[in-house]
Parts: C-alpha cells; structure tokens; sequence
C-alpha cells in the first residue's frame, strides 16, 4: 500500500488521498466524511471512501448471466468484495498548473480472468472549494461494470439525521424482500427529495434522476454535487447507529445503471467512466 498523500489547491479545501480513493475532505479545517473503521468492530475499508468499482449493484443470486459475485445480505451481491480494488496499490502521478492540481491513480488488474486498467482522478479547483472526481474503467473482455465509490458524508455532523437533502429525483426502486431491485416506481411520501428534506430516518434506496445534482447542507456547510451518473443510491449508516446511537454518515453512490441485469455488461474494450463535481460553501 502506498503512502497517503494530502493535496489542497484553493485555502478551504483539503483532500487525504490514498491508492485511488479518498480517505477525507477538509473543507476550512473540518472533516466532511465519517471514517472511523473502528466503530464497525472490524475492518471493512471497501466502504470508506474507496474505489469501489468496477461493479456495484443488488442482483438476485449474485448472478449476472456467466458472472458470479460473492453474495452478502442473503443471496444477493451490491458491492461484491471480491472484485473489488479498494485499498490495492495504484501508480500514482501528480500534475499541477495554474488553474488546478490534478491526482491520477491506475491500477492493471485481472477481472473476471481478463486484463483490466481502473483508474481514479482528482482535479482540484485553486479558483473555488470544489474538486472533480473521474472515474474509468476497461477491460479486453465483456465484464459487469458499474462504477461507484462509497464515501460517508458527515458534513461535520455527529449525526446525519441533522442533515437536509434535495434532488430532483421523481422516481425511486422497489424491492423485493430480499431486496432485489424490481422497477422504479413514483417517489413519495418522505421519500420524496424534490423538496428540501432532513435525512431523519433509515435510507438504503436507489433513485432516478432527472438531472445529476444533489444539495445538501447542514446550518454551517452547503455540498453541492453534480454527476455524469443517471441514478444515486443513498444509504444511511445503520451500523453505526447500532454501536453509538448515532448515524455517522450518508452515501451518495451514483451510479450509471438501475441495478436490473443486462445493461451493466460492459462490452470489451469500452471505456466505463463516471464523473462526480462536489463544491462546498459555507451556509450562514
């Protein structure tokens, strides 16, 4: 494993790097994910802020087609460790100019008994508080692929039901009971972030968007969030809850594809990329 690297090109924001993925974002001087593996009880670093692609998504048996994924939750896959690159070695090069600094991660693996490259990149703005995260990933045969990373968002919160939404997401997934997506289905009820809504309840849900943008903010931070992605999943951290009575963080997991089977084969030689903007400001 490579050493964490810190970078900062504007005076608010700071990133930790390390091998592909982000370990944490300062924005004037405090932390804005949760990352403590030890209020888990045990190490499960694929959820903290790493790459975790190339493939996410709930499929039933973790079976997609010839594909087998590790199972969790039953018989289904989401993240499937497995195939994971989190906490691998990446080469690491660093550019810089006068309008950015830009960190790129690539890491040649094997995927599915094929050769793959994933890389990760991190542009960021000496003009504002923001940074772009770009994503890709190919490989030289027909793989799932479906890019995501899986940082917790705290904002500075001790807890995230503190925390307000809004997104432009008219449509949410159903589920079966082993929590096989099924369709989308019109978004209601509290579920509904068209408005401007506390995070106050439980989340593990996946939406469509109409446009790749989600808001959030607490009374002293506004994270603004653009993406390439057509849909996000939001999950809010249940575990922790359980160990400190208290959600530590939230996801924001966009993704390209609804998690419903055959879209997510990534044809060979193809590139898969996804591109997520976050620019924070202070509220107040």
């Amino acid at each position: 494993m490579s050493e964490p690297i810190t970078i900062q090109a504007h005076p608010d924001l700071v990133l930790d790097l390390l091998d592909g993925g982000l370990r944490q974002i300062y924005f004037q001087g405090k932390p804005m994910l949760y990352s403590d593996l030890s209020r888990f009880g045990k190490v499960n670093p694929e959820y903290f802020g790493q790459f975790v692609a190339p493939f996410a998504g709930r499929i039933q048996n973790a079976r997609l087609g010839e594909f087998i994924f590790t199972p969790n939750e039953g018989r289904n896959a989401l993240h499937s460790a497995n195939y994971c690159f989190c906490w691998k070695e990446y080469k690491r090069n660093i550019s810089v100019n006068s309008r950015e600094i830009c960190v790129e991660f690539t890491r040649e693996d094997t995927y599915f008994g094929a050769p793959c490259v994933a890389k990760a990149r991190y542009i960021l703005d000496r003009a504002k508080p923001r940074f772009r995260m770009e994503l890709s990933f190919v490989c030289e045969k027909d793989v799932p692929c479906n890019l995501t990373t899986h940082c917790y968002f705290s904002l500075g919160e001790d807890d995230v039901t503190n925390v307000a939404m809004k997104m432009p997401a008219p449509r949410i997934m159903s589920y079966d009971k082993e929590l096989i997506p099924l369709k989308y289905v019109p978004v209601e009820g509290r579920f509904d972030f068209r408005s401007p809504r506390r995070i106050s309840f439980p989340m593990d849900h996946a939406y469509e968007l109409d446009r790749g943008e989600v808001k959030a903010w607490t009374g002293k931070v506004i994270m603004n969030v653009k993406s390439t992605a057509k849909n996000v999943v939001i999950y809010v951290d249940a575990p922790s809850k359980q160990a400190t009575g208290a959600s530590k963080g939230f996801t924001l997991e966009f993704v390209h594809f609804p998690f419903l089977g055959k879209e997510m084969i990534l044809p060979a030689g193809t590139a898969h990329e996804v591109v997520n903007e976050y620019e924070f400001s202070s509220r107040g």
